[in-house]
């Protein structure tokens, strides 16, 4: 499973925090600071990244399609350095 409850769990927790944080500011003082408003904003996007996009499925897809260029290079790699005479020092 990787880094993904790792990332669920972290990104979770700092969107609570942040989301409190925005609250009790708010409350104290009457106004929505707009840095701490967009630090729990961004959290909460990695949180709904973490859970609904980083999927096995989609790190497979990905790792897939990495894996054949990778195997394309090393062939292209293999077919120019036959190709080539060798020389000699």
């Amino acid at each position: 499973m990787g880094l993904r409850p790792v990332g669920i769990v972290t990104t979770g927790v700092l969107t609570v925090v942040t989301g409190w944080w925005n609250v009790d500011v708010l409350r104290s003082t009457g106004v929505v600071d707009q840095a701490k408003l967009l630090s729990g904003g961004v959290s909460l996007v990695f949180f709904l990244l973490w859970t609904l996009l980083f999927t096995p499925e989609w790190v497979r897809v990905a790792a897939d399609a990495y894996a054949g260029r990778l195997v394309e290079a090393i062939d292209d790699l293999s077919n120019h350095s036959s190709s080539e005479p060798k020389k000699e020092l």
